[in-house]
């Protein structure tokens, strides 16, 4: 897990996602945005749960594979672009879950 987590460092992430949620934003929201995430960000809580999760869910034999393939080359170009992906698709995935959500209980309560 602390391989995986050398290979895929938190704040890096969490840096990288915080930027494509602030592009979201007015051009003069965008820096204190980042800036204000940035400072309240428990950078040793967020790595304690990653790595909490890494260990609860993966075998050791997995987590090396993980981490052989996010510190190749195509691994780190794939990870470079997930912000944007994320950035793009989340918001129709909320939609989408929202819309699902919305129906179901409807249909529930007609029951």
């Amino acid at each position: 897990a602390d391989r995986y987590l050398r290979v895929m460092p938190p704040k890096e992430m969490f840096i990288d996602m915080v930027t494509k949620m602030a592009s979201q934003l007015p051009q003069e929201q965008q820096t204190p945005f980042t800036r204000l995430m940035t400072k309240h960000l428990d950078l040793e809580k967020l790595i304690y749960t990653i790595r909490d999760g890494l260990v609860r869910h993966f075998t050791a034999a997995e987590l090396q594979a993980l981490a052989n393939f996010y510190g190749s080359s195509v691994g780190k170009s794939a990870m470079s672009k997930f912000g944007q992906y994320m950035a793009d698709a989340m918001p129709h995935v909320q939609a989408l879950m929202e819309d699902a959500y919305k129906k179901a209980k409807a249909e529930m309560e007609a029951k």
